[in-house]
């Protein structure tokens, strides 16, 4: 796999660019592009009761997926959250640790759970040699502020247990990709002090859907169409008396620490990845944009893709660049 390193650009923003895709890829890519498009179009029309019900039914498939030897879990139950600890043998444990990686999951705020996400943090934790901790935040039909001050509280254990804020990364795909901005921007709101670092692999950053449905990617995107996005949203995001939440992406970015984006460059939300990432360098904030080719959309957490491995050996890269841990 090569790698173009574009730094040039006048407003400072690093991209770089990784390919070609594997065979692999391309195969899976287009075997399941039909049938999980079908699904999750169809699911997006369907009564609220399926949605809510859509988590519990994905997480728990979760459990038919066995953690490779060597890993190590621990769950911790808070009161209304629940948050799991996860760590390979060649990391330090929770409790000698020196930084962690706090995670959210993708899923679009509907679906996966802890248990979906284990084999991503196993594999996180290996290539970082830190703890993760995955966040079992709430879940629609929570209102997004529920679901932010979920991520907000994890933050806070991590603080409580020893952690100072700067040995902190808060990572994410997808969905969880938007928590991983989101949650520091509201501890800044609450004047509590910032991760070290922002890892986001194909964040979803921009709840407005025009620049989705402009994109020349809605074919190409392996998992959901541009108005299976926007129904999510005005179903369960917009609020009656409060409108719309405010996208991570038209917030003051100023002050975030630094950012790691990855993005598939056939995916629908490389506009969100693209968009934030050129506000953040306008705002100040030293962002590193990774455009992957032709991978789906999250590709690091499916370990059975060629790519997988080495997008997450370049989250882990990124991490001991910007941390003493």
């Amino acid at each position: 796999m090569s790698v173009n390193v574009d730094g040039s650009s006048a407003d400072g923003l690093v991209i770089e660019e990784f390919g070609p895709a594997s065979r692999r890829t391309r195969a899976v890519s287009t075997a399941l592009r039909p049938i999980v498009r079908t699904v999750i179009e169809a699911s997006s029309v369907l009564a609220r009761p399926w949605n809510v019900r859509l988590a519990a039914v994905t997480d728990f498939v979760g459990l038919l997926h066995r953690m490779p030897a060597g890993v190590s879990r621990r769950p911790v139950y808070l009161p209304d959250l629940d948050l799991e600890w996860v760590w390979c043998s060649t990391a330090a444990s929770p409790e000698s640790a020196r930084g962690a990686v706090l995670y959210f999951h993708g899923g679009a705020f509907a679906a996966g759970g802890v248990r979906t996400f284990r084999g991503m943090a196993a594999r996180l934790s290996s290539a970082t040699g830190l703890p993760v901790c995955l966040v079992g935040y709430r879940q629609l039909p929570a209102e997004f502020s529920a679901i932010v001050a979920d991520g907000v509280r994890a933050h806070r254990y991590l603080m409580a247990r020893g952690f100072r804020p700067d040995r902190i990364v808060c990572a994410g795909d997808s969905s969880g990709g938007c928590l991983a901005f989101a949650v520091p921007l509201a501890l800044r709101a609450a004047g509590l002090p910032l991760p070290g670092s922002i890892v986001a692999a194909s964040p979803w950053t921009d709840f407005d859907g025009a620049g989705k449905v402009a994109s020349p990617h809605g074919r190409t995107e392996v998992f959901f169409s541009a108005s299976a996005v926007q129904r999510l949203v005005d179903r369960f995001l917009v609020n009656d008396e409060r409108g719309q939440p405010v996208s991570p992406v038209d917030a003051d970015l100023r002050g975030l620490p630094p950012v790691l984006i990855q993005v598939g460059t056939t995916e629908l939300l490389r506009c969100d990845a693209e968009l934030m990432a050129r506000r953040l360098t306008a705002a100040g904030v030293r962002c590193r944009l990774q455009l992957w080719d032709r991978q789906p959309h999250g590709f690091p957490v499916f370990g059975v893709l060629p790519e997988s491995g080495p997008a997450i050996a370049e989250m882990a890269r990124f991490i001991q660049e910007n941390h003493e841990i």
